[in-house]
């Protein structure tokens, strides 16, 4: 898993010995010291020492990415107990299921979830590669003293307190920034898998339920003295689903805020960035953020597919108990329905930090009101500004600044 590098796994599921702590915390310290490393020269370089405002807009967006992550990372080991408790549902789940039908079931949710898990980490590993290593090397070479070449270092800031460009700072500098890399990426990557993987499980949960009513009413009359608690299965397993889904809500909700309000200003960035590439016809600079742009869009479709798919199966069983054939129902079962089909109203939903519901409405709101004008690069110079200082004013209401920024 993607958590196991990043040392969070061992503080979910528990360490099973004291090298597996060891591990852990030289990771956790490790991940943060790399993010230190990367946001206070590259913050004070940013913000206090550059004057130029495009030169500002581009090392804006990999300190900004850096900061996120630094959020996401602390939200990922301090809701550690939150995700154990929901991982442990997850296990438990899974001894319960005896159908084979039901299993399978479990199993193709669980696949696509990890075939979507691994596109969007090879997408946003070959984006990081690509900043890393492809772009320095075709970007302006710098020559130092001793009369050696090097390529410019992946976020500047650096050369205001050391030689950066000196032998062996420069190989231990860049050694560190591949390092942060895979850190911060891994973060990203995990973060999406996490929340995907818990909404396919409740999913999973939802379309078993269906599956169990729908035998409630097509089953053999011969058999329901077997089946005489089905219903009881029915409505505990519906009740068990939404409390599942009511604790990952809780556990994902400042890791959607997180994700979603930094993919929409990173996306505004790399589009600037890509549409700079594009006026100077520097390729390799267009490409490296077109893949960070489509890296974060998959990200937050990723999110809010989750988000409503969840939605969409609540309100498919919620449609199932209406329209369930009651009068085939032995005896009062036909009158127990009202129990579930009171349950079944209110469907589960994601919010991000109770601030806006993670839906494929807020998506396409996402992309839409992210989309910078190519038509002029004032306009789009002015547009990031706004975006920056107006998320920093208040991130609550980031969706409508957004709009603000499209029609300004």
């Amino acid at each position: 898993m993607l958590l196991r590098p990043l040392g969070v796994w061992p503080l979910i599921y528990g360490f099973n010995s004291k090298l597996d702590k060891i591990v852990s915390m030289i990771l956790i310290v490790s991940c943060f010291l790399s993010e230190l490393f990367v946001l206070l020269p590259g913050g004070y370089y940013c913000f206090f020492y550059v004057k130029d405002v495009n030169i500002k807009i581009k090392t804006f967006g990999p300190i900004f990415y850096c900061i996120a992550c630094i959020f996401k990372y602390s939200c990922l080991t301090l809701r550690a107990s939150t995700f154990k408790r929901c991982i442990k549902h997850i296990e438990k789940d899974w001894m319960s299921i005896e159908n084979p039908e039901h299993r399978a079931i479990m199993i193709h949710n669980a696949m696509v979830i990890q075939k979507m898990t691994i596109a969007f980490a090879v997408l946003i590993y070959t984006s990081a590669l690509s900043y890393h290593t492809i772009l320095p090397v075709f970007s302006d070479s710098l020559h130092t003293e001793a009369n050696r070449t090097v390529h410019a270092l992946a976020v500047p800031g650096y050369e205001l307190f050391v030689d950066a460009y000196a032998s062996p700072t420069y190989e231990i500098i860049s050694i560190i920034l591949g390092i942060y890399s895979f850190f911060c990426n891994s973060i990203t990557a995990a973060s999406c898998s996490l929340v995907a993987y818990f909404v396919a499980h409740a999913c999973g949960m939802l379309q078993i339920q269906m599956a169990r009513l729908e035998y409630l009413v097509t089953k053999d009359r011969e058999k329901s003295d077997k089946d005489k608690t089905l219903l009881a299965v029915i409505v505990n397993g519906h009740v068990d689903a939404l409390t599942y889904s009511k604790h990952i809500s809780t556990a994902l909700q400042e890791l959607c805020f997180l994700e979603v309000m930094a993919s929409t200003l990173l996306m505004c960035s790399c589009e600037y960035q890509s549409i700079t590439g594009w006026k100077s016809r520097d390729m390799v600079l267009m490409g490296t953020y077109t893949g960070f742009m489509l890296s974060f869009t998959f990200n937050i479709l990723v999110l809010c597919h989750a988000g409503e798919l969840l939605v969409e199966e609540a309100e498919k069983f919620s449609n199932a108990t209406y329209n369930i054939e009651w009068y085939n129902l032995p005896g009062n079962q036909a009158l127990d329905l009202v129990i579930l089909i009171n349950i079944a109203r209110y469907p589960p939903k994601l919010t991000g930090g109770k601030v806006f519901e993670i839906s494929m409405n807020t998506f396409s709101t996402v992309r839409r009101e992210s989309f910078i004008n190519p038509d002029s690069n004032e306009i789009s110079r002015m547009n990031m500004i706004h975006v920056i200082f107006q998320v920093l004013k208040s991130s609550v209401v980031y969706l409508n600044l957004c709009r603000a920024v499209s029609e300004w």
